[in-house]
């Protein structure tokens, strides 16, 4: 496929003919370079690259079970390029700093299932991943003719490694029991450097690595009391290597298919999980002492989990699915410091994790809601879906203060519709219609202190009054048209997606601005038109 953001390359099917093993690969490239440069800016000024490779490689055998060697990896560059014009710094927002920030993941893993018997399989994956992250940002110096002068880099990498076993046996139709272990593997080694005018030098803001282990276990029974009711029960166990912290958590789901058409099911069970490694390895520094990690004893985050669910099928086309839930998070982790709103469910980037100081399982939160989803299959040539969801989430740090999380936005709505019509006199032309509109809650953010900002010449926040504010509601409404030629042979598709129809600027976050000395907003995609070209063959 060649369209707008770049070329898209996919390729599936037998290796031989008449053979088992079967291969499927997909490749993509975009940048928007080209588009910036005949004057369609659909990002602002930060500029997207990205690459990215997918693979799966299917290999049957006669009596050793079925192997499966899969991979995804990927690159991105995203950076921002000063004017070289003073003048330009002092009349607008743009200034003279830029930055270049690079990414590059990947994984790759062997899969193996065999039947042990008619009754059980064995399930085994191993799989590795990669992530490196580095950035640098830097400004333009006028005195020397604007050459860029480097003011801060990192290095963030971190490598996984996980092996993961499951046994499922069906001893009757009644009776299914499924057990399983997962070990994984953390690796990681980060490295945060910034200029310090003093000292004339690059000082060491963060500088560490380290490596732990997560171990798990699971058992699930599954029930059928009888063709209506069917009981789902299991115990997760989970340790992590780095304190021997543990937990043990119990599950269970119950399901009532009342009628043909219609089922109720609830569900309740306890979570837990770590946090990004880097976490525990944070080092704070208190006068007069030496470094230390305070965080390394850190217990497991935990969340209480309750579910209720309700499914209606009015026919074979068309169901509605509503369902709510509660959750109740403890042993948070909380910045131990007296009267901080700090806690680590806010934690959004690297950089939430390292700003904080020694922590402690002292916080608290809660997420409910209500979701409901209206979805009419593809028949007759046209479908639709409608999502929306109201809910509320809440924290609680070590200062006892309730305040709104970071993702607290309390409400979403997407509607998603689309029709085909069959043209030409042959009847082998298609062309579809498709729109796409989402209603967003604004994004959530500490209220700005205009005053205490202008006497600073940068954004201050009122920090009491944590994630108080939102931003507008962000709504978008995309179309996008196909026009499908089928031959013998193969199928050419014409597509025109158009994000963001209406040109509405939607705010990201909300900063203030020392030039304009207001309150200014950064904007997401505005209107964009994007042109496609499929092949298949």
């Amino acid at each position: 496929m060649l369209g707008a953001l770049g070329i898209e390359a996919a390729a599936e099917g037998p290796f031989a003919k008449g053979q088992r093993a079967s291969y499927l690969v997909n490749f993509r490239y975009s940048t928007l370079a080209a588009l910036k440069a005949v004057g369609l800016n659909p990002v602002g000024d930060i500029l997207p690259e990205y690459q990215d490779l997918s693979f799966k490689v299917n290999l049957p055998t006669e009596k050793a079970g079925t192997f499966s060697l899969f991979g995804l990896g990927g690159m991105n560059r995203a950076y921002f390029s000063p004017e070289p014009d003073s003048t330009v710094w002092q009349n607008s927002d743009s200034n003279e700093w830029g930055f270049e920030e690079k990414q590059i993941v990947g994984t790759v893993g062997l899969s193996h299932r065999i039947l042990l018997s008619e009754q059980s399989y064995l399930r085994t994956v191993l799989a590795a991943s990669n992530n490196r992250y580095d950035a640098e940002y830097y400004y333009l110096e006028p005195e020397n003719n604007y050459a860029k002068v480097l003011d801060e880099f990192s290095t963030f990498k971190t490598q996984t490694y996980r092996l993961s076993s499951t046994y499922n046996h069906k001893f009757n139709a009644r009776h299914t029991l499924r057990a399983g272990v997962i070990v994984s593997r953390y690796d990681f080694n980060y490295d945060l450097q910034i200029w310090d005018e003093e000292l004339e030098a690059f000082e060491t803001f963060f500088e560490n690595k380290g490596q732990t282990e997560l171990y798990q276990a699971f058992a699930q029974w599954k029930y059928r009391f009888n063709d209506d009711w069917t009981l789902n029960s299991g115990l997760h166990y989970t340790l992590f290597g780095l304190n021997n912290n543990y937990s043990i958590e119990p599950r269970m789901a119950l399901s009532w298919q009342m009628t043909s058409k219609q089922s109720l099911s609830a569900s309740v069970g306890l979570h837990s999980k770590p946090e990004q490694i880097a976490f525990y390895f944070a080092e704070v520094t208190q006068p007069g002492q030496p470094r230390t990690a305070p965080n390394k004893d850190l217990e497991l985050m935990k969340s209480m989990h309750a579910v209720l669910g309700y499914d209606l099928r009015f026919s074979e086309q068309m169901r509605l699915k509503v369902e709510t839930y509660y959750q109740h998070l403890y042993d948070v982790p909380t910045e131990a410091t007296p009267g901080s709103p700090y806690s680590i469910i806010n934690s959004s980037d690297i950089w939430d994790i390292l700003r904080a100081d020694a922590a402690s399982n002292e916080g608290t939160g809660r997420n409910y809601g209500l979701d409901l989803t209206l979805e009419r299959f593809f028949a007759d040539q046209y479908y639709f879906l409608i999502t929306g969801t109201l809910f509320d989430s809440k924290y609680t740090p070590k200062n006892g203060v309730e305040y709104n999380t970071r993702f607290n936005s309390n409400y979403q709505l997407s509607v998603l519709a689309g029709k085909e019509f069959n043209v030409g006199k042959k009847g082998n032309k298609i062309f579809g219609v498709n729109l796409k509109s989402l209603w967003v809650g604004g994004n959530r953010y500490t209220p700005i202190d205009i005053e205490a900002s202008k006497a600073m010449g940068y954004t201050v926040r009122y920090e009491d009054r944590q994630f108080e504010a939102k931003a507008p509601d962000y709504w978008r409404l995309d179309l996008g048209l196909s026009y499908k030629i089928n031959t013998q042979r193969m199928t050419h598709t014409i597509l025109v997606d158009i994000q963001n129809l209406t040109n509405r600027e939607n705010a990201y976050t909300l900063y203030y601005s020392p030039v304009t000395e207001k309150i200014e907003s950064y904007t997401q995609t505005g209107f964009f038109p994007n042109f496609n070209y499929r092949i298949e063959f």
